[in-house]
């Protein structure tokens, strides 16, 4: 029950009690008006106090019934906020068995589950799990098999059974607890006592009780399967990553050989032939391709090792930049390409880590590179938007087809004509850039029009 519900049904009570306080008042306000009083008979004069009478006490009893209803309401609202923020499945059972038993003031609970169509006591409250096998208690879980079939609370009171060698007086209330028609288990209490048993008004508490309860059970079972769920994905990608990093790296110490071995076999006379000569090149552009490949995913594993490496350096991307277009100088002045760079103030120190940064960037730069056209230019600009930087990186090269767009930033993702002109490249570079960019809440976005050239825009967010 809600705050609000509360407040409501409390109104309601109040003003069912003034309504009956104003009844009595006027009768009596008749009757002190009533000019004859000496002209009524007797009989008349002893029915009309008696009405008096029975209105106040009418009006006692629903005084002391508000109170109690009060008390009630208010440690249901109290036990309700507790439950609905358990997420523990078996702190949350115990709580509603111990917070119906407290409500209703029985002595004993329990709470089964039902599973495939049977009950299984699982919570105990002032009660030994071997007492539901006694034979006494095989009457009581007559009436928890009714609740489960019929989902329908049962109110027994004053039963009288054979415990033992000894009678006993038993009231018990069996109560299911449903959630949009499916029953998730059901409430036991009972009271013991040849005297006292429950109340009227428990029946409505307990039912409003249940119905809080079982949205509380059903929110803890989801967070539990979820947390189930989460786990066997972490187990999956961790093993995906010791996976990667183990044939990583068996490959890499092979692929380095066989590359010595290839550039040591192009110097001899017999490979300088020019029909074999092809040939040999495209082995050596082959194997470097895969130690590119296999390069890149062991930066993945290196990178993802420790999150706080992301702010461990101040980064220059002026600097930066230079140093990755002097690294690529040859292939500019090979392409005759003409380079601009205009990087605003915000990018001085930028709290990362530098190597990441580099393999962003490398990759967007390197790109332009080998894909522009000869006599291109590439424009390199970088600026503050609100609270985001952004680095945008245009070239005049062939630009990519609207189709593929969508498609470039997946992983070993490559346009038809990517094999043609960078022969090197292994379709991960702007699967990492953007995976990389958004460790630091960034991304990357792309305008292009095929034949004319691109503009990469990469998204960091500002320190």
């Amino acid at each position: 029950m809600t705050e609000e519900e509360y407040q409501r049904e409390l109104e309601n009570l109040k003003t069912q009690l003034k309504a009956r306080e104003e009844d009595n008042q006027y009768l009596q306000m008749v009757l002190r008006a009533y000019g004859n009083v000496e002209k009524m008979t007797t009989q008349e004069l002893i029915d009309a106090q008696e009405k008096i009478k029975t209105q106040s006490r009418m009006s006692d009893f629903s005084e002391k019934e508000l109170r109690l209803r009060d008390e009630v309401l208010r440690h249901m609202l109290e036990i309700n906020k507790n439950i609905s923020s358990i997420l523990d499945e078996e702190k949350l059972l115990e709580k509603v068995l111990e917070g119906l038993v407290v409500a209703l003031k029985a002595q004993r609970g329990v709470l089964f589950f039902y599973r495939g169509g049977k009950t299984e006591p699982v919570i105990f409250s002032n009660i030994d799990a071997d007492e539901v096998y006694q034979p006494y208690f095989q009457f009581c879980l007559l009436y928890i098999d009714e609740v489960a079939r019929y989902r329908r609370p049962v109110y027994r009171l004053f039963e009288e059974l054979q415990a033992g060698d000894k009678k006993i007086t038993i009231s018990f209330v069996c109560l299911p607890l449903l959630y949009e028609e499916k029953l998730m288990g059901i409430i036991y209490v009972d009271l013991i006592s040849e005297d006292k048993t429950f109340r009227v008004q428990d029946q409505e508490i307990a039912e409003l009780f249940c119905s809080q309860a079982a949205i509380s059970m059903n929110n803890a079972s989801l967070y539990q399967k979820i947390k189930e769920q989460n786990l066997e994905l972490m187990k999956l990608v961790n093993l995906k990553d010791q996976l990667m990093n183990e044939l990583s790296k068996k490959l890499k110490k092979p692929l380095e050989e066989v590359s010595k071995l290839l550039s040591k076999s192009s110097l001899s006379e017999a490979l300088r032939d020019p029909a074999i000569r092809p040939d040999v090149e495209r082995m050596e552009m082959l194997v470097q391709q895969a130690e590119k490949t296999v390069a890149r995913v062991l930066t993945i594993q290196e990178l993802e090792k420790e999150v706080a490496d992301l702010y461990c350096d101040e980064v220059d991307f002026t600097a930066l930049f230079n140093f990755i277009l002097d690294f690529y100088k040859d292939e500019i002045k090979k392409r005759n390409l003409k380079i601009s760079l205009d990087m605003s103030d915000h990018f001085r120190a930028y709290h990362g880590n530098r190597q990441i940064m580099r393999t962003i960037f490398e990759e967007l730069i390197s790109n332009a590179i080998f894909y522009n056209k000869p006599d291109g230019t590439i424009d390199i600009r970088g600026h503050k938007q609100g609270d985001y930087l952004i680095v945008d990186i245009r070239d005049t090269g062939h630009g990519i087809k609207r189709e593929d767009i969508q498609s470039i930033f997946e992983q070993f993702y490559r346009t038809e004509s990517s094999p043609t002109l960078n022969e090197k490249g292994a379709g991960l570079g702007l699967f990492l850039v953007r995976k990389f960019l958004r460790y630091y809440n960034g991304d990357i976005s792309v305008e292009s029009t095929f034949g004319v050239g691109s503009k990469f825009s990469a998204r960091l967010l500002l320190n």
